[in-house]
């Protein structure tokens, strides 16, 4: 696990850029690597399914939440990545969760305390 202030892992995350970017550069690697984002994405709608069976989420576009979602992690991993900003792996959580707690607001229950 990452600590706030640790130099961005580059085994897992370095790897799958490095395949994304050769697969933008030779067509036969596409297929794979759309399905293997695929799968990913997936993950997430599937986790934002979830939410109104526990009370969360109560009107989200999951598909919508789900793209938002993927697109901004995407993005801050490069840029941690990367290293080229000042991002580290906290202030990351912090702005994916200010950026999605909003949508996760759970649902008012009739009789529930508060």
């Amino acid at each position: 696990m990452l600590n706030s202030r640790s130099p961005p892992r580059t085994s897992t995350n370095g790897r799958w850029i490095q395949f994304w970017n050769q697969a933008l550069l030779d067509p036969r690697l596409r297929p794979a690597q759309r399905r293997i984002y695929s799968g990913c994405c997936r993950v997430a709608v599937d986790v934002l399914d979830e939410c109104p069976f526990e009370g969360l989420a109560p009107e989200a576009d999951v598909e919508a939440l789900a793209d938002r979602f993927t697109a901004m992690v995407d993005g801050l991993a490069i840029q941690i990545l990367a290293g080229s900003t000042e991002l580290w792996p906290d202030r990351m959580r912090s702005l994916l969760l200010r950026a999605f707690e909003p949508h996760l607001a759970p649902i008012d229950h009739p009789g529930a305390p508060g």
